[in-house]
């Protein structure tokens, strides 16, 4: 634990192959918009996911917060790139935050200082924002069998998942960023931004063939038996 400081595993140098990819569990939790997030005070997070290639951040305390800026802090040693590879995906890349409470104490704590983390980011984030409670069993909750299949070993150290569009885990990181894995994050959220804006494009060409009107075909002349009216 001292010397990996808590480090589950050391991430991929390339992306997890497409047909071998995990699905990413739908968590269910709150998020810091003001308007709420319904009559039972949450929301899926699949909706937010679907769609978009998604950087992942799930942290549950200081410790793992700093944790995770390492791969995505946009200070200097950790990963200022990825603030201006988000702005340049045309809307195709988003950042989405986990926050884990593991008892009551810290699900409280959270709910007291929800000012304070809407101060800490700009007000398009606070609906990618979730909280979301640790569960012994089956229903709204992260469970442990669902943290266990998708490497969340550890709920005190944080990770990092990469999603495709389709919620795919491609990448993954934990703990304090190693060296390189900051840079095989980003040439693994490039790849999947292109891919996707290439996905895009042909969509739209499809779209564009599909809504321009057939021509008609021309009647077809009947054969004239005098071969000069033929000719005519």
């Amino acid at each position: 634990m001292d010397h990996y400081k808590g480090k589950s595993f050391v991430s991929n140098e390339r992306l997890f192959k497409r047909e071998k990819a995990l699905w990413f569990p739908n968590m269910w939790g709150g998020t810091l918009r003001k308007e709420g997030d319904g009559v039972d005070g949450g929301r899926d997070m699949v909706h937010v996911l679907r769609g978009k290639v998604s950087v992942v951040g799930i942290q549950s305390g200081i410790w793992a917060e700093e944790q995770v800026a390492t791969f995505l802090g946009g200070k200097e040693g950790e990963n200022p790139a990825l603030k201006g590879i988000i702005e340049s995906s045309g809307g195709l890349l988003q950042r989405v935050d986990v926050n884990v409470q593991s008892d009551w104490v810290r699900s409280l704590l959270v709910r007291l200082f929800k000012g304070r983390l809407r101060k800490s980011m700009p007000e398009e984030h606070w609906g990618r924002y979730f909280m979301v409670k640790l569960a012994r069993d089956v229903g709204r909750g992260l469970t442990e069998d669902v943290r266990d299949a998708m490497g969340f070993l550890n709920s005190q150290v944080g990770y990092v998942y990469l999603l495709d569009t389709e919620c795919r885990i491609r990448w993954a990181g934990s703990g304090h960023a190693w060296k390189g894995e900051v840079e095989w994050l980003n040439m693994g959220i490039k790849r999947l931004v292109e891919e996707a804006k290439e996905r895009k494009r042909v969509e739209g060409r499809s779209k564009t063939l599909a809504s321009v009107p057939k021509e008609p075909r021309p009647k077809e002349r009947k054969l004239e038996k005098d071969p000069e009216r033929a000719i005519a």
